[in-house]
């Protein structure tokens, strides 16, 4: 059982309800772009901080090292 996983994904819900009750937003989380070109200038200087398990030192080292451009190249330093 990926507990973890079930706790983001109530925290996903959560955020969802938030900006629909504050904002009038409803946010899709199957058409959120994977493409953003400001997310991946975060993560290539480093700035994983907020990201569950990311937000380690030697996460955001190695983010800043290797400078993910695309969706699969953040799933490989993931996956290390």
């Amino acid at each position: 059982m990926d507990f973890l996983g079930l706790v983001n994904l109530n925290i996903l819900g959560k955020a969802k309800q938030i900006i629909k009750e504050r904002h009038n937003i409803d946010i899709n989380l199957h058409t959120i772009p994977l493409d953003d070109a400001k997310t991946y200038q975060l993560l290539g200087v480093g700035d994983t901080a907020g990201v569950s398990s990311w937000k380690a030192p030697g996460c955001a080292v190695t983010f800043r090292e290797l400078k993910p451009s695309t969706f699969p190249e953040i799933a490989a330093i993931v996956a290390l």
